[in-house]
């Protein structure tokens, strides 16, 4: 008889080598997970619907109304300006920057000069 022991299965090799099947399937369920949410999020996503006349009305809408504020604020020489003035002149500069913005992020909606005009504006209109 020998009084050798027989080899261990549950050793450190053993563990290291179930640890790492651990986490190979944890990898894989993570991956499965991430693609089905982006299967599922192309598949509900609403279709583009937006046309080149709804961008236009966009523009429009935003610089007639950023026009108008600044044809309501009154001359003045700029030493007393009150709060409503200093708040239409915000709020205007928020509606030429939102119509500036909608023609350079919809390029096929618009012509090239009408995006380097947009472009020159935002850059003046940036502090």
């Amino acid at each position: 008889m020998t009084d050798e022991e027989p080899p261990r299965t549950s050793g450190p090799r053993r563990r290291l080598s179930r640890r790492a099947l651990d986490w190979t399937l944890f990898a894989a369920a993570l991956a499965l997970v991430a693609g089905a949410g982006f299967a599922v999020g192309r598949t509900t996503a609403p279709g583009d619907s937006t046309t080149c006349a709804d961008v236009q009305d966009v523009y429009t809408e935003n610089y007639e109304a950023g026009s108008r504020l600044l044809d309501s604020l009154e001359d003045n020489d700029g030493w007393h300006i009150s709060e409503e003035e200093d708040a239409d002149r915000a709020d205007a500069r928020t509606r030429f920057s939102t119509a500036f913005n909608v023609v350079i992020q919809n390029p096929d909606c618009f012509s090239v000069e009408d995006r380097a005009t947009a472009q020159t504006h935002l850059d003046q209109l940036s502090p």
